[in-house]
């Protein structure tokens, strides 16, 4: 998992974990993204919130 932005690719997927479980799943461009995520976290600081790029489909 990572928690740094992306900026390699059109759509980032945000993930919010509670433990191993998936709350929360959203795929949007990397700077909808970001906001996503920092929203997330500024709401839920107990929740694991990672950013990763989303592989273009070729």
């Amino acid at each position: 998992m990572t928690s740094e932005a992306c900026d390699d690719g059109p759509l980032c997927r945000v993930r919010a974990w509670l433990d191993e479980y998936v709350i929360l799943d959203y795929t949007g461009t990397a700077d909808d993204a970001a906001k996503f995520a920092g929203t997330v976290r500024a709401e839920h600081r107990r929740l694991i919130v990672t950013i990763e790029p989303v592989a273009n489909k070729r």
